[in-house]
């Protein structure tokens, strides 16, 4: 009887394993944990195309940007992050301001980075007002710069609206 229930134990533990790891052995997400990025990449790459997946999106752009699976290309990050921030994901957003500020593959624009944060933090973004405090408290753009780029942000949060 001890056997039967053991064997019968044994195979519900075999088998829930066996669903555990067929169900999450394409997970970009995991394998992105895991440092597997080719299969994170290919993985994001299918959500991203075929269901618009914005995190997914983002997660490209940041692959990009870090050289995680691909050779580093800050431009192509920005061209993944472009497509989510437009599409209104705060974390490409920040994403975005940050490459603004720092001027990696761009030339660097304090207002266009100021307006990428401000319509991240409008978008949600814990980091992205502590950014713009730092922009402005290192007087990297002067006050009338921060309400330009503040008309900017609201122009294109209003656009995105409608």
């Amino acid at each position: 009887m001890m056997n039967l229930l053991s064997g019968k134990i044994l195979f519900l533990l075999l088998w829930i394993s066996l669903l555990t790891g067929c169900e999450n052995s394409n997970d970009p997400y995991q394998a992105f944990d895991k440092g597997d990025y080719e299969t994170a990449y290919a993985g994001f790459y299918k959500l991203a195309k075929e269901e618009e997946n914005l995190v997914a999106i983002n997660y490209l752009g940041v692959m990009h940007y870090l050289g995680y699976g691909r050779k580093r290309d800050v431009k192509v990050a920005r061209q993944w992050f472009e497509v989510a921030a437009n599409k209104g994901f705060a974390g490409a957003q920040f994403n975005l301001g940050n490459i603004y500020a720092n001027g990696e593959g761009v030339q660097r624009d304090f207002t266009k980075a100021y307006m990428w944060f401000y319509i991240a933090n409008e978008y949600g973004h814990e980091q992205a007002k502590k950014r713009m405090s730092i922009l402005l408290r290192n007087h990297k753009l002067f006050l009338n710069q921060a309400m330009h780029a503040k008309e900017l942000a609201e122009n294109f949060i209003n656009a995105s609206i409608q």
